[in-house]
């Protein structure tokens, strides 16, 4: 029992670790494509894709354990999950941008709302749905 705990606690922390790195690249990108494009939900899909893809080779590796023989099978799932989470994301983002007045304290306040949901949402749907067999202990 309390090595599934530390096992958890583990992945947990890792999880957050990727996460963390993933958002600074998802912020950066996110005001970046908005400076160029000035289209709010473009702009914040974009940034989502490219630290998606970013999050899935690092859980991969490093979280959720290396290479498998179902790497193909996992790809699927972590894009099923992934598809679900991004359009919560831009709805959640969209949502609260509406709620809050401030221009510069509604676009910090809406992704880190929109942010947490989505990674919340991943982390339980990486552990069980696209990575279960290394859950197993």
């Amino acid at each position: 029992m309390h090595k599934h705990h530390h096992h958890w606690s583990r992945q947990a922390i890792r999880f957050v670790l990727v996460g963390l790195s993933a958002t600074c690249v998802d912020w950066t990108l996110y005001r970046t494509f908005l400076w160029l494009t000035s289209i709010i939900p473009l702009s914040k899909a974009m940034s989502f894709i490219i630290a998606t893809t970013y999050t899935y080779n690092m859980n991969r590796l490093w979280t959720f354990g290396g290479h498998s023989q179902k790497e193909l099978n996992h790809f699927a799932r972590f894009i099923s999950l992934y598809l679900t989470t991004l359009g919560l994301n831009v709805m959640i983002n969209s949502y609260l941008l509406h709620l809050l007045s401030s221009y510069d304290l509604r676009l910090v306040f809406a992704f880190i709302g929109a942010t947490t949901v989505s990674a919340a949402l991943n982390f339980v749907g990486m552990k069980f749905y696209v990575f279960p067999s290394k859950n197993i202990p």
